[in-house]
């Protein structure tokens, strides 16, 4: 009775976890109730100049993008597992295709206390332990007012990923969900053409 017990709870265990990887496959983003599929793939509002630190307290602004001919911006949250597993594809891809002009920045959407308004530090340790177990070792910024009123608005899916020129203006869409490597690779070598083109 009691194998019969063990096998019945092994069964329901592994339906669970092949419940949780097919989920994971088909839907590589955490949501939240506000997330409105109908604005997936839409362009971003245009980023309004912002001021701005990284997690290690130093200060970011526009002229972050002023040296590379195209940035990412990632926009992720420290609960949002899609968002830590991709983390790693794009340290990569910010080192392998440094060379050709591109760079990363993360956004960390979740470092601000809802009560106090203030960075809670609990939360920004987690950030920070984060990206060095995911060895994202790009900037990583905690958003200022004019981020959170922007580009930042409204999000309700995660990660969330736009893409800049040197100028600060959006290239291209906005994507919603975790990719991998080879898919952002194409992307970014696409847009990389993109903004090359337009700037001759």
């Amino acid at each position: 009775m009691k194998k019969k017990i063990v096998v019945i709870i092994l069964s329901i265990a592994l339906v669970v976890v092949a419940g949780a990887v097919i989920f994971t496959k088909f839907y590589p983003m955490s949501t939240s109730p506000n997330y409105n599929p109908a604005t997936e793939g839409q362009t971003a509002a245009v980023i309004d100049k912002f001021n701005a630190v990284d997690l290690n307290g130093n200060k970011i602004t526009n002229d972050v993008f002023s040296d590379y001919k195209l940035t990412m911006i990632n926009v992720w949250t420290t609960s949002c597992s899609p968002c830590l597993k991709e983390m790693p594809d794009l340290a990569a891809l910010n080192k392998e295709l440094e060379e050709k002009g591109f760079n990363v920045i993360g956004i960390v959407d979740d470092l601000i206390d809802a009560n106090t308004g203030d960075v809670s530090e609990p939360a920004k340790e987690l950030a920070l332990r984060i990206c060095e177990q995911t060895g994202a070792e790009y900037t990583n910024l905690i958003p200022d007012a004019t981020l959170k009123k922007g580009i930042l608005n409204g999000l309700g899916g995660y990660p969330s990923t736009f893409f800049v020129d040197k100028d600060g203006k959006l290239a291209g869409k906005r994507y919603f969900g975790a990719h991998t490597k080879d898919e952002w690779k194409r992307i970014i070598e696409e847009l990389l053409t993109k903004v090359e083109a337009s700037s001759k």
